[in-house]
């Protein structure tokens, strides 16, 4: 992991059990998404694959990865 436990807990405001478990069932909560975004771009890390949070299985994807350019044209 190249963010420890203690910092990542405390950036997702949980505690270092909570990121124990995460790791454990190698999922994420997907309300954490965007602050895991924040968290890896402050050390210059790639995004995280959507596929490691817990978005519903037929779901959208997150906001930021839809193309909104057309509905906006409209």
């Amino acid at each position: 992991m190249a963010i420890g436990h203690r910092e990542f807990a405390e950036a997702l405001g949980v505690k270092p059990s909570a990121v124990s478990n995460m790791k454990s069932s190698n999922r994420i909560p997907a309300k954490k998404y965007l602050l895991v975004c924040q968290l890896c771009g402050q050390h210059e890390l790639s995004p995280p694959d959507c596929q490691l949070f817990t978005f519903d299985p037929g779901g959208e994807e997150p906001a930021e990865f839809l193309d909104t350019s057309e509905a906006e044209a409209s």
